[in-house]
């Protein structure tokens, strides 16, 4: 996941600044989506700046293993 951030975000800055926008659609790995939105490749981007590649590696989410709502009563 992290080199994908990466070749996207790379791939965004070769782009003059009146084309840099994200592609139609990408072949996100892990996922169905193929979109990314816009405010994605700038979290990367400063990501990437703060902390460098490893930075863009996900973050396990702290909710793992916990149920996220609750069943509804009958």
């Amino acid at each position: 996941m992290a080199l994908f951030r990466y070749g996207t975000i790379a791939e965004s800055m070769r782009l003059p600044p009146e084309r840099a926008e994200a592609r139609d659609a990408y072949a996100i790995p892990g996922s169905r989506r193929t979109g990314v939105a816009a405010q994605a490749l700038l979290d990367w981007l400063w990501l990437y700046d703060r902390g460098g590649f490893d930075a863009l590696f996900p973050k396990p989410r702290a909710d793992r293993g916990r149920v996220r709502r609750k069943p509804p009563h009958c």
